[in-house]
């Protein structure tokens, strides 16, 4: 009776593991699926790009420098959120500093006002319309900015007054790091909270973490399972050699 008594146990404990390594495997499935369909970096409140502008220029003076902070107030379940921008200009020398607070509503997916444009869009030979300019892909280029490297998209076009403009696009979240004109005008990220530099360059890559979690989850319940597994058939052997007259 005592060796069925353990092999129960040994059944129930076996169930139990295979049970709990399924569970992990379903979880970390259903994150995976919900990471591919979940709303874009920069929809989250507080979410913000700092960008550092140089060498614009206006008529009789010597230029235009500054920065432009874009910032994310607030999210809602519409597909919108609302976008703060500060501009902090310096007009040249003859001109005080030009400080501007402006507010707007955009849309998560298709934002117009928010530097970024979505994933989906960021594909060889694909073109898209970023600033009121029809822009085409260039190529994957990597570029060195004040943060550090990043992997982008390089877009190019020309507006309706001949100004070419080029656009260099985060390939993991769609944000614009760079940009910069024919007339010498420069763009480029200084700061973020959503940025990083030297992230992922594809979707394979976003993918992989999850992948990782999964394998280390699946190895831990191979392993509890495996030792159960061991501990509970050498103690059945033992019991089988000392069963008295080979009886149960």
């Amino acid at each position: 009776m005592q060796f069925r008594s353990v092999k129960r146990v040994h059944s129930r404990i076996g169930l139990g593991v295979l049970f709990l390594v399924l569970l992990l495997a379903l979880s970390y499935f259903l994150t995976f699926s919900g990471a591919e369909a979940q709303q874009p970096a920069y929809a989250v409140q507080g979410a913000y790009v700092y960008y550092n502008v140089q060498g614009g220029s206006i008529a009789f003076m010597s230029g235009v420098n500054g920065s432009l902070i874009y910032k994310v107030t607030g999210v809602f379940p519409n597909n919108t959120m609302s976008v703060q921008v500060l501009a902090n200009m310096t007009e040249g020398n003859e001109v005080p500093i030009s400080y501007q607070v402006l507010n707007y509503t955009d849309n998560i997916f298709e934002p117009t006002t928010f530097p970024a444009v979505p994933l989906a869009n960021l594909t060889a030979n694909s073109m898209l319309v970023f600033e009121n300019v029809k822009c085409s892909f260039v190529k994957y280029q990597s570029i060195p900015l004040t943060p550090g490297q990043f992997n982008t998209s390089e877009y190019q076009g020309v507006d309706k007054n001949g100004t070419t403009y080029t656009f260099f696009f985060d390939r993991t979240t769609g944000v614009a790091v760079q940009m910069y004109t024919n007339q010498g005008v420069a763009i480029q990220l200084e700061s973020s909270n959503i940025v990083t530099p030297d992230g992922p360059a594809n979707s394979v890559s976003q993918v992989l973490p999850y992948y990782e979690d999964f394998a280390a989850a699946l190895a831990f319940g191979v392993l509890v399972f495996g030792g159960a597994y061991w501990y509970y058939s050498r103690k059945n052997k033992k019991l089988v050699v000392n069963k008295p007259n080979g009886k149960s």
